[in-house]
């Protein structure tokens, strides 16, 4: 009898000791997983904040340039994979597609807005004119007697012309 009841307490001392050993793993497994910022198939990434690059974009009249927007969860991780939908507050001054393309329209400043999840970013926009390359004057010539009056048309000219 005293040598089964050893018996028994020995397979329910193995047993607990795998058990521990178990426990131990389950936890180590769970502190290293912790504070990473790898991110698996099953992991659901909240938006927290989106940043707009760059934030302040500056462009001539006619020219175009690039936005681009990143979502990230409280934690600053970056998500991947989540498109924006992009707006401007004038569009008289700069239009944008879905692809965050900023295309100047006319002089003046304003607003383009990148929304990911309910959550909305701005960045500035700057239009300025295109800088004169030539100025031309009609007619080339122009006589008058005292007390007359004439009219010139003055026309000035970017690079492309």
């Amino acid at each position: 009898m005293i040598v089964a009841l050893a018996a028994k307490d020995a397979a329910f001392s193995f047993m607990l000791a795998r058990f521990r050993s178990t426990i131990c793993l389950l936890a180590l497994l769970g502190v290293l997983g912790c504070g990473t910022e790898s991110t698996g198939a099953g992991d659901v990434l909240v938006v927290a904040a989106v940043e707009i690059s760059p934030p302040v974009l500056a462009l001539l009249d006619g020219s175009s340039g690039q936005l681009q927007a990143i979502p990230k969860t409280s934690s600053g991780i970056v998500i991947p994979n989540r498109p924006a939908t992009w707006s401007s507050d004038d569009p008289g001054v700069a239009t944008v597609s879905g692809t965050g393309v900023v295309t100047a329209v006319s002089t003046g400043s304003t607003q383009i807005n990148a929304t990911i999840d309910h959550i909305t970013a701005k960045a500035t926009i700057e239009v300025s004119p295109r800088p004169v390359a030539s100025v031309s004057v009609e007619p080339s010539q122009l006589t008058l007697l005292v007390g007359e009056t004439g009219n010139l048309v003055v026309t000035a000219r970017d690079a492309a012309g």
